[in-house]
């Protein structure tokens, strides 16, 4: 059973599709997360992660692929 506290924190938490969209589009490596050796790997590291059964589990994998999808063009520099 959910407290008053506990609903009232999930209705406060911006909707999945829109706090990605309200971020800053950035160039810049996401340090926290790792970055795969090519895209094919971290698409497949994507697909082994399905189902994804809540949003916050959509956003780490959308930051792996964005790591390395800056190391593939060559942009910057991120973790392995």
């Amino acid at each position: 059973m959910q407290t008053h506290t506990q609903h009232h924190r999930r209705q406060a938490q911006p909707s999945f599709p829109f706090e990605i969209l309200d971020t800053p589009t950035s160039t810049q490596p996401q340090s926290l997360y790792p970055t795969k050796d090519s895209l094919s790997e971290a698409l497949a590291y994507l697909e082994g992660q399905l189902p994804i059964t809540h949003s916050n589990e959509l956003y780490p994998l959308l930051m792996i692929y964005h790591n390395t999808l800056l190391k593939t063009l060559g942009i910057s520099e991120t973790r392995q």
